[in-house]
């Protein structure tokens, strides 16, 4: 069961990243003002990037991983006794 909510919640939060993430600004005004609006288009991105990869990195790092590795330990380990 908890891998089935786990990989529910992993594309919940693909498809948020994909339907979520800034398009392009279109190029009006003068080169300076794009550029200007290009600059913080980049740094929202980044900044959208880098919370959705701390959410993912809490969820699957720090979560998931120990309790695999933990029950994968308990399974081989009680076998070989």
């Amino acid at each position: 069961m908890g891998w089935g909510l786990d990989a529910y919640v992993a594309a919940s939060m693909l498809f948020y990243y994909l339907h979520h993430i800034p398009a392009l600004p279109s190029q009006t005004g003068s080169a300076q003002d794009y550029k200007s609006t290009l600059e913080l288009h980049k740094t929202a991105t980044d900044q959208f990037r880098e919370t959705f990869t701390f959410v993912f990195d809490l969820m699957v790092t720090k979560t998931v991983l120990p309790l695999v590795t933990l029950l994968l330990g308990y399974l081989f380990g009680s076998k070989m006794s």
